[in-house]
């Protein structure tokens, strides 16, 4: 399936079966939830929901890949896991338990491990949990308490006495009828006035973002691209409306996110290789990726050749629509042309779970090099301290 089409085709698979695992420890909740339809068709809703989160897009069994993949690990009648991971390494498990009584089906969500130990799969990690919320609650089940990676989905559970739920007057009282989107029902337009200020921080503390607080500034600039694109997606889903007014911003975030995560990949790959240069000063998707898969192919080969193929064709096909990030910046070239022309519909579902797939295995190929580069600074300050002391084989036990 392209990105750019209006419709996608969903198949089935057939379950199976195997033992569940003791209770992980050191897990984190998600949240709880219950229906008042039988156990085996509340699973089979959450395999649907699970279903665009894994790397193969099937729902069955599998294992990790070589550079990392998303598969579901275990499948019972009550049970149903999915892990992201590699063959050295589990990053993380999203699990759901299910228990049936005599009013229907009680679930709980959650994860293996704490939060703070997903870290960069935390957008993975967030997109497994909302995409079982969003089905569940399509089919009318009570969700409670649900939380992503530790943020109250506030729209949904209407906590007030949360500080996000809030808006505090000008006296700092809580005023519970301010909207899910912070504003208030008959709240006169704001108009800018001399106080105003665009770069501050201020007292309501969980608004304030952090910058400047990790070393990686690639991977959040581009994680970040990619999540509020996602996220912009989930409004449409949940609600059915705006679809035609942020088409524009939901391609252009994505675009902007392949391409800053392939620079970045070339920029490490480089790196690694001892290639002099950065990344390419240009934005040709299709060229800059061209460039990352030869890196990879020469890091890792014979590996995922088959998926990295069809990321070839994926972004070409992003390439051919959008060639400079500007089609969906602009609604016309520098020459007056419509900058989108033939286009007339584009299915935003099929394009995130497309989107989810790619960036599956641009993070797995970055986890790959970046293991790489920490083998190869330990080889290197090993050899510099056998340089120090040529007394002592530095070679030690093969």
């Amino acid at each position: 399936m392209g990105l750019f089409s209006s419709a996608k085709n969903d198949s089935a698979a057939a379950p199976s079966k195997v033992a569940a695992p003791s209770e992980v420890a050191g897990s984190s909740e998600v949240g709880t939830f219950h229906s008042v339809h039988p156990i085996d068709t509340v699973m089979d809703v959450v395999r649907q929901g699970l279903r665009s989160q894994v790397s193969s897009g099937e729902m069955v069994l599998g294992g990790p890949g070589v550079l990392a993949s998303i598969y579901m690990s275990e499948l019972t009648e009550s049970r149903l896991v999915v892990t992201a991971g590699n063959v050295l390494d589990t990053y993380f498990s999203f699990g759901v338990e299910l228990t049936s009584d005599d009013d229907g089906t009680h679930g709980r969500a959650y994860y293996d491990r704490p939060l703070a130990q997903i870290e960069r799969w935390s957008h993975n990690a967030m997109d497994q949990a909302s995409a079982v919320q969003s089905i569940l609650i399509d089919a009318s089940a009570t969700i409670d308490g649900w939380e992503l990676m530790g943020s109250s989905r506030v729209h949904l559970e209407r906590d007030w006495s949360s500080p996000m739920a809030t808006s505090t007057s000008s006296e700092g009282n809580v005023n519970p009828s301010t909207s899910s989107d912070g504003a208030q029902p008959d709240e006169t337009p704001t108009m800018p006035s001399p106080d105003d200020q665009l770069f501050v921080s201020q007292e309501d503390w969980w608004n304030n973002a952090c910058l400047n607080w990790c070393h990686d500034g690639w991977t959040l600039y581009a994680t970040g691209y990619r999540e509020a694109a996602d996220l912009l997606v989930r409004h449409i889903e949940e609600r059915g409306v705006d679809q035609d007014m942020l088409v524009y911003p939901i391609l252009f975030l994505y675009r902007q996110y392949l391409e800053l995560e392939i620079k970045d990949l070339i920029r490490q790959g480089r790196r690694l290789q001892d290639v002099p240069g950065d990344f390419p000063q240009h934005h040709d998707s299709a060229g800059l990726w061209r460039i990352c898969h030869q890196l990879l192919a020469e890091i890792a080969p014979n590996d995922a050749v088959e998926e990295l193929r069809e990321i070839d064709r994926l972004i070409g096909e992003f390439s051919a629509v959008d060639p400079s990030s500007m089609a969906f910046r602009y609604p016309e070239d520098k020459n007056g042309n419509a900058s989108l022309p033939g286009i007339t519909h584009i299915n935003l579902r099929n394009v995130r779970e497309v989107m989810s797939g790619i960036g599956n295995m641009l993070t797995g190929a970055s986890c790959l090099v970046e293991e790489h580069l920490s083998i190869k600074g330990e080889m290197k300050a090993e050899y510099r301290s056998y340089e120090a002391d040529p007394g002592e084989d530095w070679r030690g036990e093969w």
